[in-house]
């Protein structure tokens, strides 16, 4: 048991003391500051003593900052340092051991604050904040929340730390990806509402596959099973992408050399921005081309505005990278696609199209909103940007093969995780290929959702706590599905959604904004 001597005692209970009987000093009442004053002083205290911890590990800041008597507090450890200069030395141990790799690197967030004064002495700040830590592979993740007093002191207009008190830590933990049976009976029930006669859903935790089903029916009066083959639209891109990236940690591809070095499309021969262009605009949605050129005023390929400029999300720019690949190593992406990726993660029933493997017989036939069946279109040559045959097992291995670092360098595969350009401000970004979504506990999970006629799909990975999500389905009311789906699932899914609903709004208002304008 943990042994206080009665300074401490006395000295904790003074500073709860002083939440409940002294009442905050305004300046009418002769203060020098008033509060909101006062607080604002103290929170940039606050940002400057952990940005010295964290980022900067300024030693000189720290010195002069800490009082000669610092004690620090901690609820598991009890009063662990009696000085500044032992609380600093504590801090260089932990630095050392971060620059040797033997310790992650962490980050401290202030989630609230409240700031008391105290007359003749300085401020009481008490709060909660949120611990994170940083892996080798550039994953971040949230470790704990804890609560915390800060005891400052001023003298001669300068502060000073004098106490710290860190207490109630409470573990972040996330709770297990799994479905209910009373799930499964709302999913039946929504795919009947919805028209959506199959679902193939796949979870992933702890970095291995926990549940594979598909329901329903791939085509009329034929049940689907795990072996069903699903048309998965855009979720190729995050497929093409990792292929690009492994041939770049191999030192075969250079993510900022000019593509025209290698292919140059016709329709954009005489613009000079197509030496501009580079794998590095494409994978991160800055190739300044639109998304289809039959989509365009005259049915050819144009630059909008110049690579690198601002986001637009462009399926022709894929094309455009998949041509120059195959034209350097004289060899079809998808040849590439299954040396380097697809036999590694043992994706064995994926294809970039229908080639003589491919039975119609485990098609997942595709099916409009009403529920009335598509015409079945069989395509025969690969397309980087889309259309990819798959099945949801083998999206879930793609799954385990992300979440385990993708056969890549850590820092290359760090940088999936980082937004490159930004499609609604912070909250939703793009990088090499993937959709970055902020959740509101300041986590990142990266996806990425299809569609075209009949089908829509997504494929969610969250690296911080190596947990996946791949729903593959065949109708066009789907999204309507499996946001149904996201919302129940768990607190994390449903926090997925929530933001995702919010990052629509914020684009809609801005879009009727520019209308109006």
């Amino acid at each position: 048991m943990m042994i206080i001597n009665k300074f401490s005692i006395f000295f904790i209970f003074s500073l709860y003391l002083t939440l409940f009987l002294c009442s905050p000093v305004n300046a009418k009442e002769g203060h020098p500051k008033s509060i909101s004053s006062l607080e604002q002083t103290i929170v940039e205290q606050d940002k400057l003593l952990y940005d010295a911890i964290f980022n900067s590990q300024d030693e000189e800041y720290l010195k002069d900052l800490f009082e000669v008597d610092l004690e620090f507090y901690h609820d598991k450890g009890g009063l662990m340092f009696k000085s500044g200069e032992a609380f600093l030395n504590g801090w260089l141990r932990i630095w050392a051991l971060q620059e040797t790799g033997k310790k992650n690197w962490q980050r401290r967030e202030l989630l609230s604050t409240e700031v008391y004064p105290l007359n003749n002495y300085g401020a009481l700040q008490i709060g909660t904040h949120r611990f994170y830590e940083t892996r080798p592979d550039g994953i971040e993740f949230a470790m704990d929340d804890a609560k915390f007093v800060h005891l400052w002191k001023v003298k001669d207009k300068k502060w000073k730390l004098a106490r710290i008190v860190s207490y109630d830590h409470q573990p972040i933990t996330t709770p297990p990806l799994e479905i209910t049976e009373e799930t499964v009976l709302k999913l039946k029930g929504w795919m009947q509402e919805l028209n959506v006669p199959a679902v193939g859903i796949g979870l992933i935790n702890d970095g291995k596959t926990t549940y594979s089903k598909v329901f329903g029916n791939q085509s009329e009066g034929v049940k689907a099973s795990s072996n069903t083959i699903f048309k998965v639209a855009s979720i190729t891109k995050p497929v093409s992408a990792l292929v690009t990236l492994k041939m770049v940690d191999q030192g075969l591809w250079d993510l900022d050399e000019p593509l025209a070095n290698y292919w140059t499309d016709p329709d954009v021969v005489n613009d000079p921005r197509n030496k501009k262009l580079t794998t590095r605009h494409v994978l991160n949605q800055l190739s300044g081309l639109p998304n289809w050129r039959f989509l365009t005023d005259s049915g050819k390929l144009n630059f909008l505005f110049d690579p690198g400029e601002k986001f637009e999300y462009s399926g022709e720019g894929f094309e455009y990278l998949k041509k120059a690949v195959e034209h350097k190593f004289s060899r079809p992406f998808e040849s590439i696609a299954h040396k380097v990726l697809f036999n590694k993660a043992e994706m064995n029933n994926t294809k970039f199209w229908w080639d003589e493997t491919v039975e119609q017989s485990m098609y997942a036939e595709n099916f409009n909103e009403d529920g009335k069946q598509y015409k079945t279109e069989k395509y025969y040559k690969a397309l980087a940007a889309g259309n990819i045959l798959s099945t949801t097992d083998d999206y879930l291995k793609f799954g385990e093969h992300v979440l385990a670092g993708a056969g890549l360098e850590p820092e290359l595969f760090a940088e999936i995780q980082k937004p490159h350009s930004s499609m609604i401000d912070d909250l939703l970004t793009y990088g090499y290929g993937w959709m970055n979504l902020k959740l509101s506990n300041g986590n990142h999970v990266i996806y990425h959702d299809g569609r075209d006629p009949g089908v829509r799909t997504i494929i969610i990975f969250i690296p911080s706590t190596n947990q996946g999500i791949v729903i593959l389905t065949n109708g066009d009311n789907g999204d309507l599905l499996y946001r149904k789906l996201l919302s129940e699932l768990s607190p994390l899914t449903a926090d997925f959604v929530s933001q995702f609903n919010k990052a629509v709004e914020i684009y809609l208002a801005r879009q009727k904004q520019s209308e109006h304008n």
